[in-house]
Parts: structure tokens; C-alpha cells; sequence
């Protein structure tokens, strides 16, 4: 792969993660594309996908973290992630606390 398509995968990663996700999304960019960043300065990949150079490290933890992890799919596009995995409990907000 080359730098210039790691630069947009890192750029695509960075603005399409959730509030309070970045550093998430920046690890699983390093854990996604391990193998390929082999090679490349991480640094010139964030200076070119506009990325704080502070995130090198955080792509350098998904990186070490790939050889212990494997990606499953995403909860959000499993075919049942219509069924939330912990239905909301109603009967508990209806408790009085004891003191």
C-alpha cells in the first residue's frame, strides 16, 4: 500500500470517528493496516492526513496490539444489532435509592 493511500485511509479513520472515539479509531487504523504501515514513517502519514503527530503513538499501540487481537464486525452492521445486547431495564429507574 502506498503512503499516499494510508495518508487517506488515517484521514478517512480521524474524521469519521465519534465524539470521544478518535483515539479508538486511531488504534484500529494501526491494528487494520499493521502490515502495510511496514516501511512508512507514521510521522509523515500523520503530518500528510493532518493528524496531530501526538496520535504516532497511538498508531504504534494498535500496531503492537494487532499481533494479540483480531477485528470482529462491528455491532452497529451485525444483521441484529436492531435487538440492543442489554435491553434497557425500566423497573430500575423506578427504585428509590436507600441511604
Amino acid at each position: 500500500m502506498t503512503e499516499a493511500q494510508l495518508i487517506a485511509k488515517l484521514k478517512l479513520a480521524w474524521h469519521q470517528a465519534g465524539e470521544k472515539k478518535v483515539a479508538l479509531s486511531i488504534h484500529l487504523f494501526g491494528i487494520d493496516f499493521a502490515h502495510q504501515l511496514k516501511g512508512h514513517r507514521i510521522e509523515d502519514i500523520c503530518i500528510g492526513a493532518e493528524v496531530p503527530k501526538s496520535y504516532v503513538t497511538e498508531i504504534r499501540k494498535g500496531i503492537r496490539l494487532s499481533e494479540f487481537v483480531e477485528r470482529k464486525e462491528c455491532p452497529r452492521t451485525h444483521p441484529r444489532s436492531r435487538h440492543p445486547i442489554h435491553p434497557i431495564r425500566t423497573d430500575v429507574a423506578d427504585r428509590k435509592s436507600v441511604v
